[in-house]
């Protein structure tokens, strides 16, 4: 109904009644189920992660997102607690999830939307100085537990974290929205296609809904002959 922290104070970090990472219900079953899909089937194992969202994600879902911009500028001090409470949370489910499932998966996908079509939504330095260290210590967590690729999700414009991306180890960059400023698979390519792999890139918006199945043919076969 409303954002659950849209008027919280500093102290208020602290006494926001938090979901336990550690709760034995959230992994109960996991490694039995990703041991048998290993062992019973020839197909790559994703996994989505149990936080839903990322941390910047989820910051603007429990503040509202034009107070989660103003933070950034007016209260550092609170933003940067906000964003280690989070983290803290991220990193113990993270480590729990890949400790249950770590060994037989081939990637994991974080999700964090950081951009809009036009370009990002906070500038490289904000998020070099909040919400990256996040992904640092996240991203972490998860590799120091499975040799799985990883994959983060970021629709729109995500060029200008792209360097940021592949400095933190990201392995894998999703949707690839080619329709999106600075976002041409021909400059992607170029710049990190020897650190990135590309999952995607086929328009969702304007192409794929009025296509044709031969069209979406040719065009995936164009996408692989830029991006594969």
């Amino acid at each position: 109904a409303s954002h659950p922290m849209k008027t919280a104070g500093m102290e208020e970090v602290e006494k926001f009644p938090w979901p336990d990472p550690n709760e034995p219900s959230r992994f109960e079953g996991l490694r039995e189920k990703a041991r048998q899909l290993f062992e019973q089937t020839d197909y790559a194992l994703v996994a989505e992660g149990t936080t839903g969202v990322g941390a910047f994600d989820m910051s603007w879902h429990l503040r509202g997102m034009e107070n989660i911009f103003l933070d950034m500028m007016i209260h550092p001090d609170f933003t940067e607690a906000l964003f280690q409470r989070l983290t803290d949370y991220y990193v113990a489910v993270y480590r729990n999830y890949m400790q249950a499932i770590g060994e037989y998966i081939q990637m994991v996908i974080y999700y964090e939307d950081l951009s809009g079509q036009d370009g990002p939504l906070i500038s490289p330095a904000l998020y070099r100085k909040f919400i990256k260290p996040c992904h640092r210590r996240i991203f972490k967590a998860i590799k120091d537990h499975t040799a799985a690729k990883l994959c983060v999700h970021t629709c729109g414009s995500a060029y200008a974290f792209l360097g940021d991306y592949v400095e933190l180890g990201v392995d894998v960059l999703n949707p690839v929205q080619i329709t999106a400023r600075d976002m041409e698979p021909h400059r992607l390519k170029q710049k990190y296609g020897p650190a990135l792999s590309f999952h995607g890139a086929i328009d969702t918006q304007k192409f794929l809904p009025r296509a044709t199945p031969a069209e979406v043919k040719e065009e995936v076969r164009r996408m692989m002959g830029i991006l594969g």
